[in-house]
């Protein structure tokens, strides 16, 4: 198997900084899928069992990389790779310095253990090169248990997809109710109103969002589809906003499930927040 990319316009480098940083809020291990025409990241829920995806992050190669190849397995030509994604978030930082940096080349090498190997290529203040090299080591997946990472989480059929709230704004509020529960009810309407409260023995806390444009709805305006989840979980995918997306959806399947849906131009970033009973 062999990958190689490159990356040499500073506003790829950048966000691809950002993507990465972010997804390592979400969860210590992820894996890197590589195609001929995309990179993943798979994030799964940890302790489910069955294994249960989490996140999927998708990132178009054609607006990243201006050189790519990759020799991989089966027909469908595919890299898949386990990795910490917190080695890759230390090896990215050094973009933050994007103008000092040349080029970024990302490749699969072999040292005693396979690594994706980023050379980051740096320019000194007189104009000298220098190379700056991270080696994150990478377990390589299978084409066994490559199965497990092959499609997507389907869609549902849901009781309403809904805008979500600034994110930012969102996140201060959400980082407040996480001091007085470890859950929240998140609620929407057809009429394009939204809350998410948390409920304890000694108060209830709601917030509410009105003027939410409504993509789809199956029921009354006025009845109320709602989710109990994990607010640690929720606030984590909120790291979100400091990508700065063009859109983002909230899938709701009363009692079920949340799926949330950012969209950034050349990258999707699929959210997947189960049910948690009282």
């Amino acid at each position: 198997m062999k990958f190689r990319g490159k990356i040499v316009e500073p506003m790829c480098m950048r966000q691809f900084s950002s993507i990465v940083l972010t997804l390592c809020k979400l969860s210590k291990e992820s894996v890197l899928k590589l195609t001929s025409t995309q990179l993943l990241f798979i994030i799964s829920e940890d302790n489910a069992v069955p294994r249960r995806t989490m996140a999927w992050c998708v990132l178009d190669r054609k607006n990243f990389f201006n050189e790519y190849t990759i020799d991989g397995q089966g027909d469908n030509n595919e890299i898949n790779l386990q990795l910490f994604m917190e080695l890759l978030a230390s090896s990215v930082n050094t973009f933050k310095a994007v103008d000092s940096v040349k080029s970024v080349k990302l490749k699969l090498t072999d040292k005693i253990t396979p690594c994706l190997t980023l050379e980051i290529e740096l320019v000194t203040s007189i104009g000298h090169s220098r190379l700056c090299v991270h080696d994150v080591p990478v377990n390589v997946i299978t084409r066994a248990h490559a199965e497990d990472y092959a499609q997507q989480p389907p869609t549902h059929n849901y009781d309403i997809s809904i805008e979500m709230p600034n994110l930012k704004k969102l996140r201060f509020i959400i980082d407040r109710l996480k001091k007085l529960d470890h859950f929240v009810v998140v609620s929407a309407q057809g009429s394009g109103h939204m809350c998410f409260k948390v409920e304890t023995h000694k108060a209830t806390v709601s917030t509410f969002f009105t003027g939410l444009k409504v993509e789809k709805c199956s029921n009354d305006l006025d009845e109320v589809s709602s989710v109990r989840v994990d607010l640690r979980k929720l606030s984590h995918f909120l790291v979100c906003e400091q990508i700065h997306p063009d859109k983002v959806t909230c899938h709701i399947l009363n009692g079920h499930l949340i799926h949330q849906h950012l969209k950034q131009y050349d990258v999707e970033i699929n959210y997947y927040l189960m049910a948690v009973d009282e």
